[in-house]
C-alpha cells in the first residue's frame, strides 16, 4: 500500500490525496515464508507463520493507488454518518448507516447526494436496515441485502427509486456479487446440521431467481463460520470465511472453489480472520472482537503479507506515506472489489494525527506540516471521515 501526495484542506472535505509514485519498501529483505503445493487440479501457495521473523513497515501506496482521505460533507444533518458499511465504486461512495437504516450515497469528494431505501413493512423496505451493497454504476443501479431472506432490492443510484425485488432461489444468505447479469451467493453462517448437502454453500443464480450453478456445503460443517466474503477483484472472484485458513478462486466456468493460498498459524487465532487477494500478495489477518457502541468489533491483531512471485512475507505496519508514516493497522479496512475503504470517526483522525505529532523531531518539516494542518481542520462533532483508493 507508495508516492507523492498532494494534501488539500477545504473547508468542507478535508481531504489528502495520493498522486504520483514514489520508490516503496518492499520485502527484498525478508525471508521466504511459503511454498507452492499441488492439490489436485490446483497449486496453493502456503504460508507457515513460524517461519515469518521479519516486520516492516509498507506505505498504503505500496498496494493502493491514489487514495484519498477525506471528511464527508459536513454542513447537512441529513449528511451526518456512523458507517457501519462503506464501498466504493468508480463514481461514488455508498454508506450503510449505523443509525438511519438506509444507504447514503456521496460522490468521490464527499459530497452528500441522497440516501436511498428506509427501514418498514413495506414490500420494498429494510427489514431492520440494509446489510450490503453491490453498485452497477454502468447500468445505474445498486443492488442491497437486508435481512429478509428470501429477496434482493435493486435501486437506481441516481435518483434512489426502487427498480424491483429480485427472489433468492435459496433462503438466506450472507453475501452477494454481481457478474454480468447473473448473482453469485453465499449462504454463510445459516446453516443447520440438517441443511449440510441439502442447500449449496454457493450458488449461482438469474436475476429471475433461476438456478444456474451451485456449489455444494458437504465438507464444510467444520468450516461453518460468522462471516463469508466474495469479490470480484480483476476477474478473479474471491471467496473465502472468517474462521478458516484458506481463501478459494471461484470457477465459474468449472463451477469449482479452487484454493489458491493457505497459512498454517503457530499462534493462537483469536476469533475472526480475514484474507485478501491483493494484485502480487496474499494478505493475512487476526483479529480479536472488542465491545463498541453497537456491539461488537474486530481489532486486527497481526497482519502478514507474502508475496506470490517470491514467496518472501512479514508482519506489516502499514502507514499512510507522506504523513510522518502515520499507522492505520490497528484499523480496520475492507477490499471490496477494486478498492479499499475504511471509515474513520474524528477523534480517532485526531489521535493519529497526535501520534505522529509527538515524534515531529522523527519526520520532515513538510510532513509534518501537513499533519498539522489536518489536525487543525477536524472538531470531534464532525461528520465521519473515510480513506479510499483503487487497488494496485
Amino acid at each position: 500500500m507508495m508516492e507523492k501526495w498532494i494534501l488539500w484542506i477545504g473547508l468542507l472535505l478535508g481531504c489528502c490525496a495520493c498522486t504520483e509514485s514514489k520508490p516503496t519498501i518492499g520485502l527484498d529483505n525478508c525471508d521466504v515464508v511459503a511454498v507452492k503445493k499441488v492439490v489436485g487440479k490446483d497449486t496453493v501457495i502456503v504460508c507457515e507463520q513460524e517461519w515469518i521473523k521479519q516486520h516492516v513497515t509498507i506505505p498504503l501506496s505500496h498496494l493502493v493507488g491514489d487514495w484519498k482521505l477525506l471528511r464527508l460533507e459536513n454542513d447537512k444533518e441529513e449528511a451526518k454518518t456512523v458507517p457501519f458499511q462503506l464501498y466504493s465504486s468508480e463514481n461514488h461512495l455508498f454508506v450503510i448507516d449505523s443509525q438511519r437504516n438506509g444507504v447514503l450515497v456521496y460522490d468521490k469528494q464527499g459530497n452528500y447526494l441522497r440516501k436511498i431505501g428506509q427501514a418498514g413493512e413495506g414490500m420494498y423496505d429494510f427489514h431492520v436496515n440494509a446489510y450490503q451493497v453491490q453498485p452497477d454504476e454502468q447500468n445505474d443501479c445498486i443492488y442491497v441485502r437486508d435481512l429478509n431472506p428470501e429477496r434482493i432490492l435493486q435501486f437506481r443510484i441516481s435518483d434512489g427509486k426502487v427498480l424491483k425485488s429480485i427472489p433468492l432461489s435459496v433462503n438466506r444468505c450472507s453475501e452477494i456479487l454481481m457478474l454480468d447479469s447473473m448473482m453469485l451467493l453465499a449462504r454463510g453462517p445459516h446453516f443447520t446440521i440438517d441443511e449440510i448437502g441439502k442447500k449449496p454453500l454457493l450458488w449461482l443464480q438469474d436475476l429471475k431467481g433461476n438456478i444456474l450453478h451451485e456449489v455444494s456445503s458437504i465438507g464444510w460443517r467444520n468450516r461453518l463460520a460468522s462471516q463469508y466474503y466474495l469479490w470480484n477483484r480483476s476477474g478473479n472472484v474471491t471467496f473465502c470465511t472468517s474462521n478458516a485458513d484458506t481463501l478459494y478462486h471461484y470457477n465459474v466456468k468449472e463451477n469449482r472453489l479452487m484454493p489458491r493460498f493457505t497459512i498454517h498459524c503457530s499462534q493462537e487465532r483469536g476469533p475472526h480472520v480475514s484474507m485478501e487477494d491483493v494484485s502480487d500478495y496474499y494478505l493475512f489477518m487476526l483479529a480479536e472482537s472488542v465491545p463498541n457502541d453497537f456491539g461488537y468489533w474486530y481489532l486486527p491483531q497481526n497482519r502478514i503479507i507474502v508475496d506470490k512471485k517470491t514467496m518472501k512475507g512479514a508482519y506489516i505496519d502499514i502507514v499512510l506515506d507522506g504523513y510522518g508514516e502515520m499507522k492505520i493497522t490497528d484499523k480496520w479496512f475492507e477490499l471490496n472489489g477494486d478498492y479499499l475503504t475504511m471509515a474513520l470517526q474524528p477523534k480517532e483522525v485526531i489521535a493519529m494525527c497526535k501520534e505522529v505529532l509527538a515524534r515531529e523531531e522523527n519526520i520532515s518539516s513538510d510532513e509534518a506540516n501537513r499533519v498539522r494542518d489536518l489536525l487543525e481542520g477536524i472538531h470531534e462533532d464532525d461528520n465521519s471521515f473515510v480513506l479510499y483508493g483503487k487497488i494496485k
